[in-house]
């Protein structure tokens, strides 16, 4: 007979698995108790036993199938809305195979695993932590385990006499009923009466009910940096940044509490002054693709950067080549044709470059940083009113849709003034150059101190913006420290590494988000919440 019934309760598997997103967190719990109560007191480890561990596992499947369609289609389609935006800018588009790479592609897809993998490995290890400390203990008969996943108005009880039997089944039968499930409520109520049995009371009040009793605090912390070791998946060089964004995002959150004024505008500014350090002096320790939109994005001529790195480390530069870069036709003044072969021809060019190398369009300092900035504006425009619109698109379509006027001129400000806070930069970045080449001041050290300078500009840019934008360039000026590091022997090789730092990342935002999901970006609050719950 238990046999039988062990069989009866695996066929409803299927009803319990596939049920829609809004329906399952509530009602496979409630199905899944009711199934497990009817079996009556185990006798042995039979179907029943296994039974929370196959559904756990089955939750697995279902959000981590879940979880690469979401990440297949918001990553695909903003690696299509750039490719489109690229060939608006050319006036060309591109072959249609290359804009079906870009949704179906093995970049997307190889993301789109590691994030269902991700979910896939959180689920089961949190799952598996509560359902471990749900068993029975040595002396006491099989416990039924609860079923998994646990909802917030659940918890798990054990009846050991008459009187905590009567209360629980009383209050199975209430909550049953206030589901419109009255054959739950009976299968409580039988579950209920057998001695020592853990059976799964249902709560709609909040209070104690919200706790699950058999979590702890530090489930969060385990589960995510296990499922941290799903970003072995990528690439080595995508590993890298990704382990990085999530380190700072983990920090972010564990350090909520700490009141340090402008601590993003601080940050921003540390991190910008090894960025541009390591821009200028050292760009191996930088990935190139980084590296070459900072070049692009200073709009400075195209051989100053390259010049102003050979000539701080003292190495000989080809002379002609970088005199047919800097000197072809129509883009010098006549002055600063005059400076750059004087310049060039020098026998000790003691670490100087002058600013005729920087910008030998124009002899004006000022009118060279005012013009950088609008040039910079209008150039960075596009990208970031996709990327703010894609948000609000994806994930605030609910406030978009009550008022679709006053959210799309929201994003559009909100784009435009990002956009000036990146124009803002270069003007600081190029303007302190100038000033740097007046007062002789010829060293790397004031060089970093131009790139920390540029923190000012974050000011221009909305509050809640500043931490973003310092939380993305702080995995980069890190990156560049760790390598300027290893290059003079101060730290270890770390095997590895990268995947580690993920999953120590990992573990601090799955921490916070089980523990004070309130701590946390929003952005990745929501991003978490739409891929785990």
């Amino acid at each position: 007979m238990d046999a039988a019934r062990g069989e009866a309760v695996l066929r409803r598997l299927p009803d319990v698995v596939w049920k829609p997103r809004s329906e399952s967190r509530s009602s496979s719990a409630s199905s899944c108790a009711s199934s497990v109560a009817s079996l009556g007191p185990a006798r042995g480890k039979g179907a029943e036993w296994l039974l929370p561990w196959l559904e756990l596992v089955l939750d697995g499947l279902r959000a981590g199938a879940r979880s690469f369609g979401s990440a297949a289609a918001f990553n695909g389609g903003l690696a299509l809305l750039l490719k489109l935006l690229h060939a608006f800018k050319r006036r060309r588009l591109d072959s249609l195979t290359s804009y079906l790479k870009a949704i179906v592609g093995v970049e997307n897809v190889r993301f789109a695993a590691m994030v269902s993998l991700w979910s896939f490995l959180y689920r089961i290890t949190h799952g598996s932590l509560q359902l471990s400390r749900a068993g029975p203990s040595p002396s006491a008969p099989l416990l039924h385990r609860p079923s998994w996943p646990l909802t917030p108005a659940m918890s798990v009880t054990t009846s050991s006499s008459s009187s905590s039997s009567g209360s629980t089944s009383s209050g199975s039968s209430s909550s049953s009923s206030s589901s419109g499930s009255a054959s739950n409520g009976s299968a409580m109520t039988s579950a209920a009466s057998s001695p020592a049995t853990t059976i799964i009371t249902l709560s709609d009040e909040t209070g104690d009910a919200d706790k699950d009793p058999q979590e702890r605090w530090y489930d969060g912390y385990v589960a995510g940096a296990v499922s941290g070791l799903a970003i072995a998946v990528e690439t080595r060089a995508n590993r890298v940044s990704m382990a990085q964004q999530v380190m700072v995002r983990g920090l972010q959150g564990s350090l909520h509490g700490l009141a340090i004024p402008h601590a993003a505008v601080l940050v921003f500014g540390l991190a910008c002054g090894q960025i541009m350090y390591a821009s200028l002096n050292r760009p191996e320790t930088l990935s190139p693709s980084y590296v070459a939109w900072v070049r692009n994005a200073a709009h400075a001529s195209p051989a100053s950067m390259r010049v102003h790195g050979a000539v701080r480390r003292g190495e000989p530069i080809d002379i002609e080549r970088v005199a047919k870069m800097l000197l072809k036709g129509g883009s010098v003044t006549p002055r600063n044709a005059s400076t750059i072969q004087r310049w060039l021809t020098a026998d000790d060019r003691r670490g100087t470059i002058p600013c005729a190398v920087w910008h030998p369009w124009s002899d004006s300092h000022a009118r060279e940083a005012v013009k950088r900035f609008f040039v910079v504006t209008r150039w960075v425009w596009p990208v970031y009113l996709t990327l703010t619109m894609l948000p609000t698109v994806t994930l605030r379509f609910a406030s978009l849709k009550r008022a679709p006027l006053k959210g799309l001129l929201l994003a559009l400000f909100a784009s435009v003034r990002s956009s000036c806070f990146l124009g803002a930069f270069v003007f600081i970045f190029q303007a302190l150059h100038c000033v740097q080449n007046a007062l002789g001041m010829h060293s790397t050290k004031a060089d970093w101190l131009i790139g920390f300078a540029t923190c000012l500009s974050l000011l221009v840019d909305d509050a809640r913006r500043r931490v973003e934008l310092a939380v993305y360039v702080a995995p980069r000026g890190a990156q560049s420290a760790w390598a300027v590091a290893r290059q003079k022997r101060w730290l270890p090789h770390v095997p590895a590494g990268e995947v580690l730092l993920a999953s120590a990342g990992l573990s601090l935002i799955m921490g916070t988000y089980t523990n004070h999901p309130d701590h946390l970006a929003g952005v990745v609050r929501r991003i978490v919440s739409r891929l785990i719950d």
